[in-house]
């Protein structure tokens, strides 16, 4: 009893019950009793009931605010990951919905860079932006643009035009299929193709060089197969890193795993580690911006100096994004292409194999990608997150099965995929892939059929190598025996006779060695047409080469020529050159 019952003479509840027993019948007791007891128990229930309704409130409006936080993060992540400069020193890029602004300056900040989704926009599934490099070979590019630009699945081809010392033409400017923009780059490196400088209007971009040409529905299946692993390069060529066995005991594990790596075609291994996206390859864009913010600046220096692998650089780059993995492959039926025929190019020069062994071993270290051995660049944890660079099978013993992770066309489903064009393929391959025996032969016929189809313009301008169109152009135009000629005889007869041993003859205008000395052999002049007046010179002293054909120290021999001639490959016009007169006269004294 507290003391305001006591105060105002209210009795405790207890002695109220217990006067109502005794002041009622037992049987009036019980329904009173009963009936206080549903009361009580009602009223406990109700707000038992009420206090469970405002937890379950308060619960559910904590669970909403999380949820929506967590959703607001996620979108915010995916914008820090979706929008920054495009390089550490460059203007940002703007104008379109899946514009990408990175600050990442290192492998650290690119590792943490996630791709941006494909499936958020149906273009990205559906078509694919080319970057074509080139270098004054107007001719290579008009043709491949006229290709490649007839291909449903290309929505704009980017020429990367690095000659600040000339205007595109006006054919590729305004090129007659409204798909091709010149991008205009002020510097003059290999490193520029993937420097986006104009946004691309896909996240799929397929970089190609200027002379190379593939069916386009060879470039539909790999991009399929690209969409299907857009985190992958997805390339067509495919090279190999080798352990040089010279310089390392295989028996020492330790003086192996440090022996330097040299670059390799595939060979006996049948394993490959890299592509080529000079040749041909679908890389994610974001990856073209990673490479140009966050490579390795020794190995961009070293590509900007020397003009060579950055093919290497970017296979490597994105297999140290992605857990040392090499890159997919196309189909090998789709691997098939036409390369144009071109006097000019570095493949052939000097030095060239020694070269690309050093980008091979150099590169790998600056990344992190041998064994046993982290990036220099790297520290701590950071050094551990880059895998060794993985080889993989190359040739699975079909038309198809081709690299690592093979794609098995009978588990696409057609109607997943975005166009009617797309639908077609997939049930193309869909019925190609289980043809066996003689039926497999069907196969080539059509990849023969696909390859025929694209060659018509380059065949006609002479730029398929062995056809007779070839042969008309660079071999057979203004044919002329040197020694025989009654033209030029009068120069390279005399000279040899005078002293064979120490005589050569070179073509000055191209690096071409047109005879030996001591040799009986001499290689015909024919200069092409289109490539300017050709100079054919005489020398006595070591000749820089010891075979016939091309040769880089023909372009500047490091004796003085004692007679000449000059062949106009447009009219086949001779002029006998008038220079070092003397140095000849004294020659043949």
């Amino acid at each position: 009893m507290n003391m305001q019952q006591i105060k105002s003479g209210e009795k405790p509840l207890l002695i109220r019950r217990n006067q109502q027993q005794a002041s009622c019948g037992s049987k009036n007791c019980d329904v009173l009793q009963s009936s206080l007891k549903q009361h009580y128990r009602s009223s406990w229930r109700k707000e038992r009931s009420r206090r469970e309704a405002l937890a379950f409130f308060f619960c559910g409006a904590i669970f909403f605010f999380l949820l929506v936080l967590w959703i607001y993060l996620q979108h915010a992540i995916e914008g820090l990951h979706s929008t920054g400069n495009v390089r550490a020193d460059s203007s940002v890029l703007s104008g379109s919905p899946h514009k990408l602004i990175t600050n990442a300056k290192s492998l650290s900040d690119a590792r943490l860079h996630n791709v941006a989704r494909i499936t958020d926009r149906a273009i990205d599934t559906s078509q694919y932006t080319i970057r074509m490099n080139t270098w004054r070979r107007t001719e290579h590019l008009l043709i491949s643009l006229n290709h490649h630009a007839s291909c449903e699945g290309v929505a704009v081809i980017q020429v990367v035009w690095c000659d600040a010392e000339n205007d595109p033409p006006d054919a590729v400017s305004n090129h007659i299929s409204g798909k091709v923009k010149v991008e205009r780059h002020t510097i003059n490196s290999l490193n520029e193709r993937f420097r986006i400088l104009d946004e691309t209007p896909t996240l799929g971009v397929l970089s190609l060089d200027d002379d190379v040409l593939r069916p386009c529905e060879a470039l539909d299946a790999a991009f399929i197969r690209w969409t299907r692993h857009p985190t992958r390069i997805v390339g067509f060529d495919a090279r190999s890193h080798h352990i040089d066995r010279k310089m390392a005991d295989p028996r020492d594990k330790a003086e192996f795993d440090a022996a330097p790596w040299e670059y390799g075609m595939i060979g006996e291994s049948n394993s490959y580690s890299m592509t080529l996206p000079s040749k041909a390859a679908f890389v994610h864009r974001d990856y073209l911006i990673l490479y140009t913010a966050a490579l390795p600046r020794a190995i961009y220096r070293h590509i900007d100096e020397h003009f060579e692998c950055e093919d290497i650089a970017m296979s490597y780059f994105v297999s140290a994004l992605t857990g040392g993995r090499p890159p997919l492959l196309a189909d090998s039926w789709a691997t098939s292409s036409l390369e144009l025929y071109s006097r000019d190019g570095i493949s052939w020069k000097v030095g060239h194999l020694d070269s690309r062994n050093k980008c091979v071993n150099d590169f790998a270290e600056y990344l992190g990608l041998k064994e046993g051995k982290q990036s220099p660049l790297e520290q701590g944890e950071s050094a551990k997150l880059i895998q060794p660079l993985q080889s993989a099978k190359l040739l699975q013993g079909s038309s198809f099965a081709y690299g690592d992770e093979p794609e098995k066309w009978k588990s696409v489903e057609a109607v997943s995929l975005s166009t009617p064009r797309l639908q077609r393929l997939v049930g193309e391959l869909q019925r190609r892939e289980t043809l066996s025996g003689a039926e497999s032969l069907k196969n080539s016929e059509w990849i023969e059929g696909l390859m025929a189809k694209m060659a018509h313009e380059a065949r006609d301008a002479g730029l398929i190598k062995g056809t007779i169109e070839w042969k008309l152009r660079w071999l057979f135009n203004c044919a002329t025996e040197l020694n025989s000629d009654k033209r030029t005889q009068g120069c390279f007869a005399k000279a040899v006779s005078a002293d064979s041993r120490s005589f050569f003859v070179c073509d000055v205008t191209e690096g071409v060695m047109h005879y030996v000395g001591g040799s009986t052999d001499w290689m015909v002049a024919g200069p092409p047409k289109g490539t300017g007046t050709h100079v054919y010179a005489a020398f006595f002293g070591v000749p820089p080469c010891r075979n016939l054909g091309r040769c880089q120290g023909c372009l500047s021999p490091k004796v003085d020529s004692v007679c000449s001639v000059r062949i106009d490959p447009e009219d086949c016009s001779i002029e006998l050159g008038r220079e070092n007169v003397n140095a000849y006269s004294a020659a043949l004294d």
